[in-house]
Parts: C-alpha cells; sequence; structure tokens
C-alpha cells in the first residue's frame, strides 16, 4: 500500500522501446508522372476558373460593354451656360433663405415653426428664381400649357438635350 503524502512515480518503459523522432527520418514519397500531370491540372483549373471570374466580373461590371457602345446624350451648349450662371444665384439664394431662418430663431420664433417658414421661403425663392432666369428658354423649347400630342419629336429632343445642358452647367 503506498503512503499517503507519497508522489507517485512515473510508469516505467521496457527498456526494448525507444524513442522516435520524427524528423530524423524524412519522408520518401516516391512523385510519380501522375502526380505532376494532377498537379498541372489543379494550377491550369486554379488559373483558368480565377482569369473567367475575373472576365466576368469585369463584362457585369459593364465597363467593357458587349456591344457598340453607344452615343453620347445630346447636350445643350446654350443650356450648360444658363447653368453656369444659375448655380450662383441659386446658391445664394439657398444662403439667403438659412440666414432668414437663424435669424427668426434669434427673434425668439420656436424652431419648428422657423424649418416650416423656410421651406415655404425656399420654395418661394426658388421658384421666383427660376421664373426670372430660366422659364423663358425652357419655354422657348416647348410653350407653356402644351399636351403631350402636341410636342413634335423635335421638341421633345430639344428639351431633353437643354435638361442635360442645365445639368452639366450646375454640376460642380
Amino acid at each position: 500500500m503506498p503512503e499517503p503524502n507519497a508522489t507517485p512515480s512515473p510508469p516505467e518503459q521496457p527498456a526494448a522501446v525507444a524513442p522516435v523522432l520524427l524528423a530524423a527520418a524524412p519522408l520518401k514519397a516516391p512523385i510519380g508522372l501522375w502526380h505532376v500531370i494532377a498537379a498541372a491540372l489543379a494550377a491550369s483549373l486554379v488559373f483558368t476558373l480565377g482569369n473567367g471570374l475575373i472576365i466576368f466580373a469585369l463584362l457585369y461590371s459593364g465597363r467593357f460593354p458587349l456591344g457598340p457602345t453607344p452615343p453620347p446624350a445630346p447636350v445643350d451648349p446654350a443650356f450648360v451656360a444658363l447653368g453656369e450662371a444659375y448655380a450662383p444665384k441659386l446658391a445664394a439664394s439657398y444662403a439667403e433663405t438659412w440666414s432668414a431662418m437663424a435669424d427668426q430663431i434669434d427673434a425668439g420664433k420656436p424652431i419648428g415653426e422657423a424649418v416650416q417658414g423656410f421651406a415655404q421661403d425656399w420654395t418661394n425663392r426658388r421658384n421666383a428664381l427660376f421664373e426670372a432666369n430660366l422659364a423663358g428658354p425652357f419655354k422657348s423649347l416647348v410653350p407653356e400649357g402644351a399636351t403631350e400630342d402636341q410636342i413634335t419629336p423635335a421638341q421633345r429632343a430639344a428639351y431633353v438635350a437643354a435638361c442635360r445642358g442645365m445639368a452639366k452647367g450646375l454640376s460642380p
């Protein structure tokens, strides 16, 4: 019977078993022709699939369209100039609207009422600015009050080009 506080001794190993070092015995697996062919096929498959995925992604993104490239949409240069001249006026009007709202809040008006007043003031200022600067040129393309069946395809195309011109002129 072992003593109660004695430390157990390690189990004894038979003398015939020696520890084996894994690093001491290199693995010698023969590399045959089939292994080389399999590795080449695997590399080829990965390369082909990788390139295929890249080509698919580029085509799907639209950067390289498959068909002919459509011509650029027509832009009326006169309306580009109008847009460029209109942009600072529009920005100044917007800034005046913000200043007016700040003055109203400073004067004690509740913020909710000032914001509602801002929205109405901005709509009024923007409409007045449009009437003073852009309504005439747009009315020259399509008369005011014309119905859709009265608008010719040429008028429609000119109006679209004018809208694109304004967008280009207003863009920074």
